[in-house]
Order: C-alpha cells, then sequence, then structure tokens
C-alpha cells in the first residue's frame, strides 16, 4: 500500500465517505461500543463508590471525564447505526 501525501485518513490507506457503507468493521463496531458503555457505567459506579468512602480526594474531574467518554461513545454508536440503516 502506497502512502499519499495527503493528510487525514487516505493517507493511512483509509477511505472514509459520507456514505458509511456498512463494511465487516462497521457491522461489528456497534456491540463493542455497547460493551464499552458498560464497562463506563462500572467505572462510574466505583469512583462513586470509593468518594462516598472517601478514598477519592478530587472525584470531580474523574466524574467529568466519564461524562465526557460516555458522550463520545453515545455519538459513535449513533452514527454507526445510522449509516448501518440508511444503507440496509
Amino acid at each position: 500500500m502506497s502512502m499519499s501525501k495527503n493528510k487525514g485518513s487516505k493517507e493511512l490507506g483509509h477511505n472514509f465517505n459520507s456514505s458509511l457503507h456498512p463494511t465487516p468493521c462497521t457491522l461489528h463496531l456497534t456491540p463493542y461500543t455497547l460493551v464499552a458503555l458498560g464497562s463506563l457505567s462500572e467505572l462510574e459506579t466505583q469512583v462513586l463508590i470509593a468518594n462516598r468512602l472517601e478514598y477519592l480526594i478530587k472525584p470531580t474531574d474523574l466524574l467529568d471525564n466519564i461524562v465526557h467518554i460516555r458522550k463520545l461513545l453515545n455519538g459513535l454508536i449513533f452514527y454507526v447505526k445510522k449509516g448501518i440503516s440508511k444503507n440496509e
């Protein structure tokens, strides 16, 4: 695979376009992102428990990061599902 001098995803040999044709990668991506959301919820629970037990000094940074990551994952799930359902 030759590398082009263009920046972005084409540089890596990937061809991402706006039509989002379902590929084996995108078709199998959603279950993994749902597992990641579950794991993130478990982490959030552990942070809240650690906070109640006063093991954490400043849990707000962790909780803010968890909220941010949850938004990113939800956006990715929506984007992939939208692309898959559009092409079915």
